[in-house]
């Protein structure tokens, strides 16, 4: 912002002032010099017969009062001269005054300018600084539940493996196989493996069948052989179990 002249603005102050005690004293020249004229026109009273003295006395004031004439004439043109100069000064210093103000007002106009930029920016990286803190901490959230979810799938693994071996029936454990199967597809074990697993749950059900027909088939076969020895199913079905 440019600084006001304010020595500037007291010096016009300053010649303003004397600008005004140069017309009052140029006013009270011509007071003075009406007045002398009024009492150079005014005839003196006569006093006898002194005719050439009286003439030589209006000859000298005459003279005088020219010369006075003249002199307050150059003076007053002098004071003339500077109350103009005062005025172009004042004019100058006034004209320079509103160019500063103007460019005050330019100025001013850039600095907020400029400054709604740098506020517009500033904005702009706080935002930036939110959204990659708020994308962070979304991964870190997504880390956390994928270790949940890892935890969550070695403990669906191990139930699994522990009732399979307890009880391999197909259909005893569905909830957790579906269970395990979601959580293999979410973390892109893919449907083979999961079609694997199920075919492989599906092998064990098959052995363990084939193991109790197998059972059953044992039990028929001993009945017949004590009913070949005399005894009759409904009779004496504890004594042919006892030859088992």
């Amino acid at each position: 912002m440019v600084p006001y002249n304010y020595a500037a603005i007291r010096a016009v102050q300053t010649l303003q002032a004397q600008e005004a005690e140069m017309k009052r004293q140029c006013e009270e020249e011509e007071h003075l010099t009406a007045r002398r004229k009024k009492q150079k026109n005014t005839p003196p009273a006569r006093k006898g017969n002194t005719g050439g003295s009286d003439n030589s006395e209006k000859g000298r004031h005459a003279v005088c009062g020219r010369k006075e004439e003249e002199r307050l004439t150059a003076r007053h043109r002098q004071e003339t001269l500077k109350i103009v100069e005062v005025q172009e000064r004042a004019d100058e210093y006034n004209q320079k005054f509103v160019e500063d103000i103007e460019k005050d007002k330019v100025l001013l106009g850039n600095y907020k300018k400029s400054l709604e930029d740098h506020s517009e920016k500033l904005q702009e990286s706080v935002k930036k600084e939110y959204q990659e803190l708020d994308e962070k901490v979304a991964g870190t959230a997504n880390q956390e539940g994928s270790k949940s979810d890892l935890k969550e799938l070695e403990r669906l693994l191990k139930l699994r493996k522990r009732s399979t071996l307890r009880d391999p029936a197909p259909d005893s454990k569905a909830h957790g196989a579906k269970q395990i199967r979601q959580t293999m597809n979410k973390f892109g074990f893919g449907v083979k493996r999961t079609q694997d697993l199920e075919e492989f749950q599906k092998a064990i059900a098959a052995q363990v069948k084939q193991a109790d027909n197998e059972t059953a088939t044992s039990f028929e076969q001993a009945v017949e052989i004590c009913g070949t020895l005399g005894h009759s199913r409904e009779t004496d079905v504890g004594y042919g179990m006892r030859y088992l």
